[in-house]
Protein backbone atom coordinates (compact mmCIF):
# COMPACT_ATOMS: atom_id res chain seq x y z
CA UNK A 1 0.00 0.00 0.00
CA UNK A 2 1.20 3.52 -0.80
CA UNK A 3 0.04 6.46 1.38
CA UNK A 4 -1.32 9.27 -0.81
CA UNK A 5 -2.29 12.20 1.37
CA UNK A 6 -3.88 13.04 4.72
CA UNK A 7 -5.62 16.38 5.33
CA UNK A 8 -7.77 17.65 8.18
CA UNK A 9 -10.34 20.41 7.62
CA UNK A 10 -12.47 22.22 10.19
CA UNK A 11 -15.68 24.23 9.96
CA UNK A 12 -18.95 24.96 11.72
CA UNK A 13 -21.15 23.26 9.11
CA UNK A 14 -24.02 20.93 9.91
CA UNK A 15 -23.22 17.21 9.60
CA UNK A 16 -26.29 16.42 7.48
CA UNK A 17 -25.42 19.05 4.83
CA UNK A 18 -21.91 17.62 4.49
CA UNK A 19 -23.27 14.07 4.25
CA UNK A 20 -25.36 15.08 1.23
CA UNK A 21 -22.24 16.30 -0.60
CA UNK A 22 -20.32 13.11 0.24
CA UNK A 23 -23.20 10.86 -0.88
CA UNK A 24 -23.50 12.73 -4.18
CA UNK A 25 -19.74 12.39 -4.72
CA UNK A 26 -19.53 8.67 -3.83
CA UNK A 27 -22.76 7.56 -5.49
CA UNK A 28 -23.36 3.82 -5.58
CA UNK A 29 -19.69 3.10 -4.77
CA UNK A 30 -19.88 4.84 -1.40
CA UNK A 31 -19.40 2.54 1.59
CA UNK A 32 -20.16 3.47 5.22
CA UNK A 33 -18.91 2.10 8.53
CA UNK A 34 -20.21 4.49 11.19
CA UNK A 35 -19.26 4.34 14.87
CA UNK A 36 -20.93 6.07 17.79
CA UNK A 37 -18.69 9.13 17.65
CA UNK A 38 -17.46 9.16 14.04
CA UNK A 39 -19.08 8.95 10.62
CA UNK A 40 -16.88 6.92 8.27
CA UNK A 41 -17.12 6.80 4.47
CA UNK A 42 -14.93 5.19 1.84
CA UNK A 43 -14.77 4.99 -1.93
CA UNK A 44 -12.45 2.86 -4.06
CA UNK A 45 -11.90 3.56 -7.74
CA UNK A 46 -9.51 2.11 -10.28
CA UNK A 47 -7.07 4.51 -11.90
CA UNK A 48 -7.47 4.39 -15.68
CA UNK A 49 -4.93 2.36 -17.66
CA UNK A 50 -3.22 1.01 -14.51
CA UNK A 51 -3.53 -1.95 -12.15
CA UNK A 52 -3.84 0.45 -9.20
CA UNK A 53 -6.89 1.34 -7.14
CA UNK A 54 -7.17 4.59 -5.23
CA UNK A 55 -8.89 4.20 -1.88
CA UNK A 56 -10.35 7.37 -0.30
CA UNK A 57 -11.41 7.44 3.35
CA UNK A 58 -13.47 10.22 4.95
CA UNK A 59 -14.06 10.53 8.68
CA UNK A 60 -16.36 13.15 10.20
CA UNK A 61 -16.26 14.16 13.83
CA UNK A 62 -18.36 16.86 15.51
CA UNK A 63 -17.67 18.67 18.77
CA UNK A 64 -20.86 20.03 20.31
CA UNK A 65 -21.20 23.57 21.59
CA UNK A 66 -20.02 24.07 25.19
CA UNK A 67 -21.69 27.09 26.78
CA UNK A 68 -19.55 26.88 29.92
CA UNK A 69 -16.29 27.35 27.99
CA UNK A 70 -17.81 29.45 25.15
CA UNK A 71 -16.65 26.76 22.70
CA UNK A 72 -18.66 26.79 19.47
CA UNK A 73 -19.81 23.71 17.60
CA UNK A 74 -17.02 22.49 15.32
CA UNK A 75 -17.02 19.98 12.48
CA UNK A 76 -13.76 18.16 11.63
CA UNK A 77 -13.22 16.10 8.48
CA UNK A 78 -10.20 13.87 7.97
CA UNK A 79 -9.67 12.86 4.32
CA UNK A 80 -7.04 10.22 3.58
CA UNK A 81 -6.13 8.51 0.31
CA UNK A 82 -4.04 5.39 -0.32
CA UNK A 83 -2.91 3.54 -3.44
CA UNK A 84 -3.23 -0.25 -3.68
CA UNK A 85 -2.29 -2.80 -6.32
CA UNK A 86 -5.46 -4.57 -7.50
CA UNK A 87 -4.16 -8.05 -6.63
CA UNK A 88 -3.76 -7.11 -2.98
CA UNK A 89 -6.81 -8.47 -1.19
CA UNK A 90 -5.03 -7.73 2.06
CA UNK A 91 -3.77 -4.10 2.01
CA UNK A 92 -0.96 -5.06 4.40
CA UNK A 93 0.32 -7.72 2.00
CA UNK A 94 2.04 -6.09 -0.98
CA UNK A 95 2.16 -8.97 -3.45
CA UNK A 96 3.30 -6.87 -6.38
CA UNK A 97 5.25 -4.11 -4.71
CA UNK A 98 4.31 -0.56 -3.73
CA UNK A 99 2.34 1.44 -6.34
CA UNK A 100 4.20 4.36 -7.90
CA UNK A 101 3.32 7.63 -6.18
CA UNK A 102 2.72 9.62 -9.36
CA UNK A 103 -0.45 7.58 -9.95
CA UNK A 104 -2.12 9.56 -7.14
CA UNK A 105 -4.95 11.81 -8.31
CA UNK A 106 -6.80 14.72 -6.59
CA UNK A 107 -10.26 14.07 -5.11
CA UNK A 108 -13.23 16.19 -6.30
CA UNK A 109 -14.81 15.98 -2.84
CA UNK A 110 -12.26 18.47 -1.45
CA UNK A 111 -13.14 21.50 -3.65
CA UNK A 112 -16.84 20.56 -3.37
CA UNK A 113 -16.61 20.85 0.42
CA UNK A 114 -14.51 24.03 0.37
CA UNK A 115 -16.99 25.67 -2.03
CA UNK A 116 -19.56 25.63 0.80
CA UNK A 117 -17.40 28.25 2.56
CA UNK A 118 -15.70 28.83 5.93
CA UNK A 119 -13.41 25.80 5.89
CA UNK A 120 -10.04 26.00 7.63
CA UNK A 121 -6.85 23.97 7.69
CA UNK A 122 -4.51 24.64 10.62
CA UNK A 123 -6.45 27.85 11.22
CA UNK A 124 -5.99 29.16 7.64
CA UNK A 125 -9.11 29.96 5.61
CA UNK A 126 -9.30 27.77 2.47
CA UNK A 127 -10.59 28.73 -0.97
CA UNK A 128 -10.99 27.20 -4.42
CA UNK A 129 -10.36 30.63 -5.98
CA UNK A 130 -6.97 32.37 -6.31
CA UNK A 131 -6.10 35.60 -4.51
CA UNK A 132 -5.48 38.56 -6.84
CA UNK A 133 -2.81 40.84 -5.38
CA UNK A 134 -3.19 44.58 -6.03
CA UNK A 135 -0.18 46.90 -6.24
CA UNK A 136 -0.99 48.92 -3.11
CA UNK A 137 -1.44 45.84 -0.90
CA UNK A 138 1.78 43.97 -1.81
CA UNK A 139 3.68 44.53 1.45
CA UNK A 140 0.71 43.69 3.67
CA UNK A 141 -0.03 40.63 1.48
CA UNK A 142 3.56 39.35 1.81
CA UNK A 143 3.47 39.66 5.62
CA UNK A 144 0.30 37.53 5.66
CA UNK A 145 1.81 34.94 3.29
CA UNK A 146 4.90 34.55 5.51
CA UNK A 147 2.65 34.01 8.52
CA UNK A 148 0.35 31.50 6.80
CA UNK A 149 3.06 29.45 5.05
CA UNK A 150 4.06 27.91 8.39
CA UNK A 151 0.65 26.19 8.51
CA UNK A 152 -0.38 25.98 4.82
CA UNK A 153 1.74 25.98 1.61
CA UNK A 154 1.39 29.02 -0.69
CA UNK A 155 1.72 29.14 -4.50
CA UNK A 156 2.55 32.35 -6.41
CA UNK A 157 2.00 32.53 -10.20
CA UNK A 158 4.26 34.99 -12.02
CA UNK A 159 3.43 36.89 -15.21
CA UNK A 160 4.05 35.61 -18.69
CA UNK A 161 7.31 36.62 -20.33
CA UNK A 162 5.57 38.24 -23.29
CA UNK A 163 2.59 40.11 -21.84
CA UNK A 164 0.51 41.27 -18.90
CA UNK A 165 -1.13 37.92 -18.14
CA UNK A 166 -0.38 35.21 -15.56
CA UNK A 167 1.91 32.53 -17.00
CA UNK A 168 -0.68 29.84 -16.16
CA UNK A 169 -4.41 29.81 -15.38
CA UNK A 170 -4.67 30.72 -11.67
CA UNK A 171 -8.33 29.64 -11.43
CA UNK A 172 -7.63 26.09 -12.61
CA UNK A 173 -4.48 25.65 -10.50
CA UNK A 174 -6.25 27.00 -7.39
CA UNK A 175 -9.05 24.45 -7.75
CA UNK A 176 -6.64 21.53 -8.25
CA UNK A 177 -4.63 22.56 -5.17
CA UNK A 178 -7.61 23.58 -3.00
CA UNK A 179 -7.17 22.34 0.55
CA UNK A 180 -3.42 21.82 0.00
CA UNK A 181 -2.32 25.40 -0.78
CA UNK A 182 -3.65 28.90 -1.37
CA UNK A 183 -2.81 30.35 -4.81
CA UNK A 184 -1.89 34.02 -5.51
CA UNK A 185 -1.26 36.03 -8.69
CA UNK A 186 -0.45 39.71 -9.41
CA UNK A 187 -3.04 42.12 -10.82
CA UNK A 188 -0.55 43.60 -13.30
CA UNK A 189 3.04 43.50 -14.54
CA UNK A 190 3.99 46.41 -12.27
CA UNK A 191 2.49 44.56 -9.32
CA UNK A 192 4.66 41.56 -10.24
CA UNK A 193 7.79 43.75 -10.24
CA UNK A 194 6.97 45.10 -6.77
CA UNK A 195 6.11 41.61 -5.48
CA UNK A 196 9.50 40.30 -6.61
CA UNK A 197 11.22 43.26 -4.95
CA UNK A 198 9.41 42.59 -1.65
CA UNK A 199 9.82 38.77 -1.86
CA UNK A 200 13.60 38.99 -2.33
CA UNK A 201 15.18 35.55 -2.78
CA UNK A 202 11.77 33.91 -2.91
CA UNK A 203 10.65 35.96 -5.92
CA UNK A 204 8.86 34.42 -8.92
CA UNK A 205 10.66 35.60 -12.09
CA UNK A 206 8.31 36.40 -14.96
CA UNK A 207 6.81 33.28 -16.47
CA UNK A 208 7.55 31.10 -13.42
CA UNK A 209 5.62 29.71 -10.45
CA UNK A 210 6.98 29.83 -6.90
CA UNK A 211 5.84 27.14 -4.43
CA UNK A 212 6.33 28.02 -0.75
CA UNK A 213 6.24 24.83 1.32
CA UNK A 214 7.42 26.49 4.55
CA UNK A 215 9.27 29.55 5.79
CA UNK A 216 12.81 28.52 4.76
CA UNK A 217 14.89 30.39 2.16
CA UNK A 218 15.00 27.53 -0.40
CA UNK A 219 11.65 26.79 -2.04
CA UNK A 220 10.67 25.07 -5.35
CA UNK A 221 10.59 27.27 -8.46
CA UNK A 222 8.75 26.09 -11.59
CA UNK A 223 10.45 27.98 -14.43
CA UNK A 224 8.92 27.95 -17.95
CA UNK A 225 11.59 25.46 -19.06
CA UNK A 226 10.93 23.20 -16.08
CA UNK A 227 7.17 23.30 -16.69
CA UNK A 228 7.69 22.36 -20.36
CA UNK A 229 9.85 19.39 -19.33
CA UNK A 230 7.33 18.24 -16.71
CA UNK A 231 4.41 18.43 -19.13
CA UNK A 232 6.12 15.91 -21.39
CA UNK A 233 5.26 13.40 -18.65
CA UNK A 234 2.23 14.82 -16.79
CA UNK A 235 0.38 18.14 -16.28
CA UNK A 236 2.44 20.56 -14.19
CA UNK A 237 -0.61 21.11 -11.92
CA UNK A 238 -0.50 17.41 -11.01
CA UNK A 239 3.24 17.64 -10.32
CA UNK A 240 2.71 20.46 -7.79
CA UNK A 241 -0.25 18.57 -6.28
CA UNK A 242 1.90 15.43 -5.78
CA UNK A 243 4.57 17.50 -4.03
CA UNK A 244 2.02 19.04 -1.65
CA UNK A 245 0.20 15.72 -1.11
CA UNK A 246 3.41 13.93 -0.09
CA UNK A 247 4.14 16.73 2.40
CA UNK A 248 0.75 16.12 4.06
CA UNK A 249 1.10 12.35 4.60
CA UNK A 250 2.76 12.40 8.02
CA UNK A 251 1.31 15.68 9.28
CA UNK A 252 -1.49 14.19 11.34
CA UNK A 253 -1.49 11.66 14.14
CA UNK A 254 -5.07 11.77 15.37
CA UNK A 255 -7.02 9.81 17.96
CA UNK A 256 -10.56 9.74 16.63
CA UNK A 257 -11.92 7.36 19.28
CA UNK A 258 -13.19 9.96 21.78
CA UNK A 259 -16.95 9.56 22.07
CA UNK A 260 -18.07 13.16 21.72
CA UNK A 261 -21.04 12.99 19.34
CA UNK A 262 -24.13 11.08 18.39
CA UNK A 263 -24.36 11.69 14.62
CA UNK A 264 -27.85 12.35 13.39
CA UNK A 265 -27.37 9.92 10.51
CA UNK A 266 -26.73 6.87 12.75
CA UNK A 267 -29.77 4.80 13.73
CA UNK A 268 -29.87 3.76 17.37
CA UNK A 269 -30.30 0.03 17.95
CA UNK A 270 -33.46 -1.12 19.71
CA UNK A 271 -32.65 -2.02 23.39
CA UNK A 272 -32.77 -5.74 24.08
CA UNK A 273 -32.45 -6.08 27.85
CA UNK A 274 -33.39 -9.64 28.99
CA UNK A 275 -34.03 -8.66 32.62
CA UNK A 276 -37.60 -7.56 32.03
CA UNK A 277 -38.44 -10.11 29.32
CA UNK A 278 -41.48 -11.35 31.25
CA UNK A 279 -43.05 -7.91 31.11
CA UNK A 280 -42.60 -7.53 27.37
CA UNK A 281 -45.90 -7.13 25.60
CA UNK A 282 -46.89 -8.84 22.34
CA UNK A 283 -46.50 -5.50 20.60
CA UNK A 284 -42.94 -5.15 21.86
CA UNK A 285 -42.18 -8.73 20.80
CA UNK A 286 -43.48 -7.92 17.33
CA UNK A 287 -41.26 -4.83 17.21
CA UNK A 288 -38.25 -6.96 18.13
CA UNK A 289 -39.03 -9.45 15.38
CA UNK A 290 -39.47 -6.66 12.86
CA UNK A 291 -36.14 -5.21 13.96
CA UNK A 292 -34.43 -8.60 13.50
CA UNK A 293 -35.97 -8.97 10.04
CA UNK A 294 -34.88 -5.49 9.05
CA UNK A 295 -31.38 -6.33 10.23
CA UNK A 296 -31.37 -9.52 8.12
CA UNK A 297 -32.64 -7.57 5.13
CA UNK A 298 -29.78 -5.10 5.61
CA UNK A 299 -27.29 -7.98 5.54
CA UNK A 300 -28.86 -9.38 2.35
CA UNK A 301 -28.89 -5.94 0.74
CA UNK A 302 -25.23 -5.43 1.66
CA UNK A 303 -24.36 -8.77 0.05
CA UNK A 304 -26.41 -7.89 -3.02
CA UNK A 305 -24.76 -4.49 -3.38
CA UNK A 306 -21.32 -6.08 -2.94
CA UNK A 307 -22.06 -8.55 -5.75
CA UNK A 308 -23.53 -5.78 -7.88
CA UNK A 309 -20.45 -3.65 -7.29
CA UNK A 310 -18.09 -6.52 -8.18
CA UNK A 311 -20.14 -7.19 -11.30
CA UNK A 312 -19.89 -3.55 -12.32
CA UNK A 313 -16.15 -3.58 -11.68
CA UNK A 314 -15.79 -6.69 -13.87
CA UNK A 315 -17.75 -4.94 -16.62
CA UNK A 316 -15.41 -1.95 -16.36
CA UNK A 317 -12.37 -4.25 -16.53
CA UNK A 318 -13.75 -5.97 -19.65
CA UNK A 319 -14.37 -2.59 -21.28
CA UNK A 320 -10.87 -1.46 -20.35
CA UNK A 321 -9.39 -4.61 -21.89
CA UNK A 322 -11.29 -3.87 -25.08
CA UNK A 323 -10.06 -0.28 -24.98
CA UNK A 324 -6.51 -1.52 -24.33
CA UNK A 325 -6.70 -3.67 -27.47
CA UNK A 326 -7.94 -0.70 -29.45
CA UNK A 327 -5.24 1.49 -27.86
CA UNK A 328 -2.57 -1.05 -28.91
CA UNK A 329 -3.76 -0.94 -32.52
CA UNK A 330 -3.83 2.85 -32.31
CA UNK A 331 -0.29 2.88 -30.85
CA UNK A 332 1.00 0.73 -33.75
CA UNK A 333 -0.61 3.11 -36.23
CA UNK A 334 0.89 6.10 -34.39
CA UNK A 335 4.35 4.52 -34.50
CA UNK A 336 4.01 3.92 -38.24
CA UNK A 337 2.95 7.53 -38.76
CA UNK A 338 5.80 8.66 -36.53
CA UNK A 339 8.27 6.61 -38.58
CA UNK A 340 6.93 8.14 -41.78
CA UNK A 341 7.35 11.53 -40.14
CA UNK A 342 10.99 10.74 -39.35
CA UNK A 343 11.64 9.75 -42.99
CA UNK A 344 10.03 12.97 -44.18
CA UNK A 345 12.06 14.99 -41.65
CA UNK A 346 15.26 13.24 -42.82
CA UNK A 347 14.60 14.42 -46.38
CA UNK A 348 13.96 17.94 -45.07
CA UNK A 349 17.27 17.88 -43.17
CA UNK A 350 19.12 16.77 -46.31
CA UNK A 351 17.60 19.64 -48.30
CA UNK A 352 18.37 22.04 -45.44
CA UNK A 353 21.98 20.81 -45.34
CA UNK A 354 22.40 21.45 -49.09
CA UNK A 355 20.95 24.95 -48.58
CA UNK A 356 23.34 25.68 -45.70
CA UNK A 357 26.34 24.57 -47.79
CA UNK A 358 25.29 27.00 -50.54
CA UNK A 359 24.96 29.78 -47.96
CA UNK A 360 28.43 29.01 -46.55
CA UNK A 361 29.96 29.22 -50.05
CA UNK A 362 28.12 32.51 -50.61
CA UNK A 363 29.47 34.02 -47.37
CA UNK A 364 33.00 32.83 -48.19
CA UNK A 365 32.82 34.71 -51.50
CA UNK A 366 31.37 37.74 -49.68
CA UNK A 367 34.20 37.68 -47.13
CA UNK A 368 36.76 37.57 -49.95
CA UNK A 369 35.10 40.56 -51.58
CA UNK A 370 34.99 42.47 -48.28
CA UNK A 371 38.66 41.75 -47.73
CA UNK A 372 39.46 43.16 -51.16
CA UNK A 373 37.42 46.31 -50.45
CA UNK A 374 39.09 46.65 -47.04
CA UNK A 375 42.55 46.53 -48.62
CA UNK A 376 41.52 49.25 -51.10
CA UNK A 377 40.03 51.48 -48.34
CA UNK A 378 42.84 51.17 -45.81
CA UNK A 379 45.34 53.59 -47.55
CA UNK A 380 42.60 56.25 -47.89
CA UNK A 381 41.46 55.91 -44.23
CA UNK A 382 45.04 56.05 -42.95
CA UNK A 383 45.71 59.20 -45.00
CA UNK A 384 42.49 60.83 -43.63
CA UNK A 385 43.39 59.88 -40.05
CA UNK A 386 46.87 61.36 -40.48
CA UNK A 387 45.52 64.65 -41.86
CA UNK A 388 42.99 64.97 -38.99
CA UNK A 389 45.56 63.86 -36.39
CA UNK A 390 43.37 60.95 -35.22
CA UNK A 391 45.11 58.50 -32.90
CA UNK A 392 42.70 55.51 -32.87
CA UNK A 393 40.01 53.68 -34.83
CA UNK A 394 37.36 54.97 -32.35
CA UNK A 395 38.40 58.57 -33.03
CA UNK A 396 38.23 57.88 -36.76
CA UNK A 397 34.70 56.42 -36.55
CA UNK A 398 33.51 59.32 -34.34
CA UNK A 399 34.96 61.88 -36.77
CA UNK A 400 33.30 60.19 -39.75
CA UNK A 401 29.93 60.11 -37.92
CA UNK A 402 30.15 63.82 -37.15
CA UNK A 403 31.05 64.66 -40.71
CA UNK A 404 28.55 62.44 -42.51
CA UNK A 405 25.49 62.22 -40.20
CA UNK A 406 23.34 64.67 -38.23
CA UNK A 407 23.22 64.20 -34.45
CA UNK A 408 19.77 63.39 -33.04
CA UNK A 409 18.38 65.90 -30.51
CA UNK A 410 16.76 63.41 -28.15
CA UNK A 411 17.16 59.71 -27.58
CA UNK A 412 14.14 57.64 -28.61
CA UNK A 413 12.30 55.97 -25.72
CA UNK A 414 11.56 52.27 -25.82
CA UNK A 415 7.82 51.77 -25.34
CA UNK A 416 8.17 48.27 -23.89
CA UNK A 417 10.54 49.14 -21.03
CA UNK A 418 10.51 52.35 -18.99
CA UNK A 419 13.67 52.97 -17.02
CA UNK A 420 12.27 55.93 -15.06
CA UNK A 421 9.09 57.93 -14.46
CA UNK A 422 10.53 60.61 -16.75
CA UNK A 423 10.69 58.19 -19.68
CA UNK A 424 6.98 57.41 -19.13
CA UNK A 425 6.09 61.14 -19.17
CA UNK A 426 8.04 61.73 -22.37
CA UNK A 427 6.46 58.72 -24.02
CA UNK A 428 2.91 59.92 -23.17
CA UNK A 429 3.85 63.42 -24.32
CA UNK A 430 5.34 62.38 -27.68
CA UNK A 431 3.35 59.29 -28.71
CA UNK A 432 0.86 60.19 -31.45
CA UNK A 433 -1.96 58.08 -29.98
CA UNK A 434 -1.64 59.56 -26.48
CA UNK A 435 -1.28 63.12 -27.81
CA UNK A 436 -4.99 62.98 -28.70
CA UNK A 437 -5.92 62.35 -25.05
CA UNK A 438 -3.24 63.97 -22.86
CA UNK A 439 -1.46 67.31 -22.52
CA UNK A 440 1.69 66.88 -20.46
CA UNK A 441 2.91 70.08 -18.78
CA UNK A 442 6.55 70.99 -18.16
CA UNK A 443 5.87 70.77 -14.42
CA UNK A 444 4.73 67.16 -14.92
CA UNK A 445 7.94 66.28 -16.77
CA UNK A 446 10.12 68.07 -14.19
CA UNK A 447 8.40 66.39 -11.23
CA UNK A 448 8.77 63.03 -13.02
CA UNK A 449 12.46 63.75 -13.60
CA UNK A 450 12.98 64.31 -9.85
CA UNK A 451 10.94 61.23 -8.90
CA UNK A 452 12.72 58.31 -7.22
CA UNK A 453 9.77 55.92 -7.73
CA UNK A 454 11.17 52.44 -8.46
CA UNK A 455 8.30 50.93 -10.52
CA UNK A 456 7.77 53.19 -13.58
CA UNK A 457 5.72 50.45 -15.26
CA UNK A 458 3.00 51.08 -12.64
CA UNK A 459 2.85 54.74 -13.75
CA UNK A 460 2.35 53.62 -17.35
CA UNK A 461 -0.48 51.32 -16.21
CA UNK A 462 -2.19 54.35 -14.61
CA UNK A 463 -2.09 56.27 -17.90
CA UNK A 464 -3.35 53.18 -19.76
CA UNK A 465 -6.30 53.03 -17.35
CA UNK A 466 -7.03 56.76 -17.88
CA UNK A 467 -6.82 56.25 -21.63
CA UNK A 468 -9.38 53.40 -21.51
CA UNK A 469 -11.79 55.66 -19.55
CA UNK A 470 -11.30 58.65 -21.88
CA UNK A 471 -14.52 58.19 -23.89
CA UNK A 472 -16.69 57.82 -20.76
CA UNK A 473 -15.33 61.04 -19.23
CA UNK A 474 -15.66 62.95 -22.51
CA UNK A 475 -19.30 61.83 -22.91
CA UNK A 476 -20.16 62.90 -19.35
CA UNK A 477 -18.48 66.27 -19.90
CA UNK A 478 -20.41 66.82 -23.14
CA UNK A 479 -23.70 65.96 -21.41
CA UNK A 480 -23.24 69.16 -19.34
CA UNK A 481 -22.89 67.39 -16.02
CA UNK A 482 -21.72 69.89 -13.42
CA UNK A 483 -19.32 67.54 -11.66
CA UNK A 484 -17.60 64.44 -12.95
CA UNK A 485 -16.61 61.91 -10.27
CA UNK A 486 -13.39 60.46 -11.67
CA UNK A 487 -13.20 57.70 -9.05
CA UNK A 488 -16.54 56.17 -10.17
CA UNK A 489 -15.56 56.19 -13.85
CA UNK A 490 -12.07 54.79 -13.26
CA UNK A 491 -13.50 52.03 -11.04
CA UNK A 492 -15.68 50.92 -13.99
CA UNK A 493 -12.52 50.00 -15.90
CA UNK A 494 -12.61 46.22 -16.45
CA UNK A 495 -8.86 45.61 -16.50
CA UNK A 496 -7.29 43.28 -13.95
CA UNK A 497 -5.56 45.97 -11.91
CA UNK A 498 -7.19 48.82 -9.96
CA UNK A 499 -6.08 52.25 -8.71
CA UNK A 500 -7.00 54.44 -5.75
CA UNK A 501 -8.41 57.80 -6.93
CA UNK A 502 -9.03 61.02 -4.99
CA UNK A 503 -11.57 63.37 -6.60
CA UNK A 504 -10.50 66.32 -4.44
CA UNK A 505 -8.33 67.37 -1.50
CA UNK A 506 -9.74 68.23 1.96
CA UNK A 507 -10.25 71.85 2.98
CA UNK A 508 -7.30 71.90 5.41
CA UNK A 509 -4.90 70.73 2.71
CA UNK A 510 -6.16 73.33 0.21
CA UNK A 511 -5.96 76.10 2.85
CA UNK A 512 -2.36 75.32 3.80
CA UNK A 513 -0.93 73.83 0.59
CA UNK A 514 -3.36 74.90 -2.16
CA UNK A 515 -0.64 76.72 -4.11
CA UNK A 516 1.20 73.41 -4.55
CA UNK A 517 -1.86 72.13 -6.45
CA UNK A 518 -1.63 74.88 -9.12
CA UNK A 519 0.34 74.00 -12.23
CA UNK A 520 1.24 76.20 -15.24
CA UNK A 521 -0.17 74.92 -18.54
CA UNK A 522 0.00 77.05 -21.70
CA UNK A 523 0.54 80.26 -19.73
CA UNK A 524 -2.20 79.71 -17.12
CA UNK A 525 -2.04 78.38 -13.56
CA UNK A 526 -4.65 75.64 -13.32
CA UNK A 527 -5.73 74.19 -9.97
CA UNK A 528 -5.82 70.39 -9.88
CA UNK A 529 -7.15 68.48 -6.87
CA UNK A 530 -8.02 65.14 -8.52
CA UNK A 531 -5.14 62.68 -8.43
CA UNK A 532 -4.24 59.02 -8.95
CA UNK A 533 -2.68 57.40 -5.89
CA UNK A 534 0.11 54.88 -6.42
CA UNK A 535 1.60 53.24 -3.35
CA UNK A 536 1.12 53.95 0.34
CA UNK A 537 3.11 55.95 2.88
CA UNK A 538 5.44 58.83 2.06
CA UNK A 539 8.50 57.00 0.71
CA UNK A 540 9.55 58.59 -2.62
CA UNK A 541 10.69 55.17 -3.85
CA UNK A 542 7.33 53.49 -3.25
CA UNK A 543 4.78 56.32 -3.38
CA UNK A 544 3.74 58.54 -6.31
CA UNK A 545 0.83 60.89 -7.19
CA UNK A 546 -0.48 62.02 -10.60
CA UNK A 547 -2.48 65.30 -10.50
CA UNK A 548 -4.81 65.95 -13.42
CA UNK A 549 -8.01 67.56 -14.66
CA UNK A 550 -10.12 66.91 -17.77
CA UNK A 551 -10.41 70.04 -19.94
CA UNK A 552 -13.61 70.20 -21.99
CA UNK A 553 -12.21 72.91 -24.33
CA UNK A 554 -9.30 70.80 -25.56
CA UNK A 555 -11.13 67.53 -24.80
CA UNK A 556 -7.98 66.17 -23.16
CA UNK A 557 -6.56 65.26 -19.77
CA UNK A 558 -4.27 68.01 -18.48
CA UNK A 559 -1.42 66.46 -16.46
CA UNK A 560 0.14 68.95 -14.04
CA UNK A 561 2.22 66.78 -11.77
CA UNK A 562 3.66 63.25 -11.56
CA UNK A 563 5.98 62.72 -8.63
CA UNK A 564 6.45 62.31 -4.88
CA UNK A 565 3.62 62.72 -2.35
CA UNK A 566 2.78 66.44 -1.92
CA UNK A 567 2.30 67.92 1.59
CA UNK A 568 -1.22 67.64 3.03
CA UNK A 569 -3.17 68.94 6.02
CA UNK A 570 -3.23 65.52 7.69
Amino acid sequence: MQPGFSVLFESGHNVINIENIIEEWGGKYLETNHADSILKYSVSNKISKTDITQHASIQIKSTLENKESDAEEKLSILIEVELMVDDDDDPENNTRGIPRYHNLRPQAIIPSLIDTGNWYRNGILLSTKPKKVEYDEVEEWWDIVLQEVENLPQVIIGFDLHGDLPSRNPNYLSRVLSGFANVHYPASAATMELMNEVMGRLKAPRGSIRVLLDGTSKQPLYTPKRIDNIEKVRPYELDIFLRLAKKSVNNYNLDWNDKQIQPSAIKEEYPRDEKDSKDISEKEIMILKIFELEKNIDVIEDAYHSIERENNINKVIIEQLKESEQDLESDIEDLQNQNNGYLSRELEYRESLKKRKKEINHYKKLMAKNKEEYLNLMPILKKYASQENLQSVDELIEKLNESLFEKEDEEEINEEKFESVETVMKYIRDDWEHKNKFIISKSAVNSAKESQFTTPRRVMEAFEMMSRCYDKILNKMKSNQKRVIYAEIFRSDLSDTTFAIANSENSTTMKNFGDLRKFPIEGKDIEMQAHVKIGNGRSSAKCLRIYFIFDIKTEKYLIGYCGRHLPTGN
